[in-house]
């Protein structure tokens, strides 16, 4: 499985989430074949209104 983690490197929440799924992935060793993948993208307004909907 591949989760695609989008976020903004000045995020302070966007760091705070990427660290939680860190720690997550790392509780469950079983689990190997999950892949997460990194895309940083500024957040702007127009995308936050893509992300609240």
């Amino acid at each position: 499985m591949v989760i695609d983690v989008y976020s903004d490197v000045v995020c302070p929440w966007c760091y705070i989430g990427e660290r939680r799924l860190e720690r997550a992935m790392a509780l469950r060793p079983d689990l190997q074949a999950i892949d997460a993948v990194a895309h940083m993208r500024p957040i702007t307004e127009s995308t936050m209104t893509l992300a609240v909907g």
